[in-house]
Formats: structure tokens, C-alpha cells, sequence
């Protein structure tokens, strides 16, 4: 009975594709671009304070001292 029906195709209806892979790929770039930001802004926060971080913990004095 399935032969005198034919498939779907044959009818004229065209399966949906979900296009998932848009959207992953659009999550992905927006995870990727946050991470930029996050690590960009901790570098630059790092360049500003960095020595006074390194003062404040006491490694400028042992840095210096393991380097000598």
C-alpha cells in the first residue's frame, strides 16, 4: 500500500532542514569573542597593575632574587 502513495518526495513535500550548524557556529563565535574581551581586559588590567600586584604579594623582591 506504501507503493500507491510513493514517498514523500513524490508528493511534493520537501523535508524542513533545521539549520543547527548556523547557530552553533554563531554560539561558538560569540563564546570565542567574550573570551577575547575577558582576556584582553586582564591583560591590560595586568600591564597597568601588574607591579604593584607583584609588590603587594612580595614576588618583585623573590623574582629578583631568582633571576640573580
Amino acid at each position: 500500500m506504501a507503493e500507491d502513495f510513493g514517498t514523500p518526495m513524490d508528493l511534493g513535500f520537501e523535508e524542513k532542514k533545521s539549520n543547527k550548524t548556523l547557530i552553533i557556529v554563531i554560539i561558538v563565535l560569540v563564546v570565542l569573542c567574550c573570551c577575547c574581551v575577558v582576556v584582553g581586559g586582564g591583560g591590560w588590567w595586568l600591564w597597568n597593575n601588574g607591579d604593584q600586584l607583584m609588590e603587594d604579594l612580595g614576588l618583585a623582591f623573590q623574582l629578583t632574587n631568582l633571576l640573580l
